[in-house]
């Protein structure tokens, strides 16, 4: 867990096969348990 000005959040690191890194940082309070992900279909990188 991790905090600063903006309050604490929780980092979830993965690894996805072959390579594929994600990370994503969920708020520890105040969290509406929504979700949204946002890419750009594979042509990122």
């Amino acid at each position: 867990m991790q905090t600063s000005a903006q309050g604490s959040w929780c980092k979830v690191s993965a690894t996805i096969a072959p390579e594929i890194g994600v990370q994503i940082a969920l708020p520890t309070q105040r969290w509406s348990q929504r979700f949204l992900q946002v890419g750009c279909g594979g042509l990122c990188g």
